[in-house]
């Protein structure tokens, strides 16, 4: 846990975009809410490499996770 909010999400967000290697991205524990989950997944088609993306126990709401199915699932109805 390291208190994390929206503002450093968007901050990482802008790394992630170079991040091509990066395989694992643990943000567990924080409170990320939808914003913060929303600059985060549209970074993550540049991070190529990733097997790993963990969010779980955040405040990430409806708008957060739609945001996630359509990068994880680009072509899923409701995008």
């Amino acid at each position: 846990h390291m208190g994390w909010t929206n503002v450093e999400a968007t901050q990482l967000a802008k790394a992630l975009r170079h991040c091509h290697k990066l395989k694992e991205l643990h943000l567990g524990d924080n409170s990320l809410g939808d914003h913060g989950c929303e600059a985060i997944t549209e970074a993550l088609p540049s991070c190529t490499s990733l097997e790993s993306l963990r969010l779980h126990r955040n405040s990430i709401g409806a708008q957060g996770a739609a945001a996630i199915v359509s990068v994880i699932f680009p072509g899923a109805p409701g995008k």
